[in-house]
């Protein structure tokens, strides 16, 4: 059996649960505590330069860890806004 194990890499596992988490501020104790990669800060910066939009909080919480999370491409606002205004535009009074 020659079978290759692929393993989704620390950039990978990082990506997919900001990108479930959309918007949403992730401590970085998180990836350190809970997904065991302890050069996350690293895997984000590679992520950044490869074009994702991935913030960091300009605040430490009190042991020192930042928060990130993920921009997404299209503000969800602004569609919200679109689909608003063509409703109200076709309200009879």
């Amino acid at each position: 059996m020659t079978g290759e194990i692929k393993k989704p890499t620390q950039e990978k596992r990082i990506y997919d649960y900001l990108e479930a988490h959309m918007g949403e501020w992730i401590n970085g104790q998180y990836f350190l505590r809970t997904m065991m990669i302890s050069q996350y800060h690293a895997r984000i910066w590679s992520l950044q330069e490869k074009g994702h939009k991935i913030e960091a909080s300009e605040f430490k919480d009190q042991w020192g860890f930042k928060s990130y999370r993920l921009t997404p491409k299209e503000p969800i606002q602004s569609t919200l806004d679109i689909h608003i205004s063509t409703e109200l535009s076709t309200v009879e009074v």
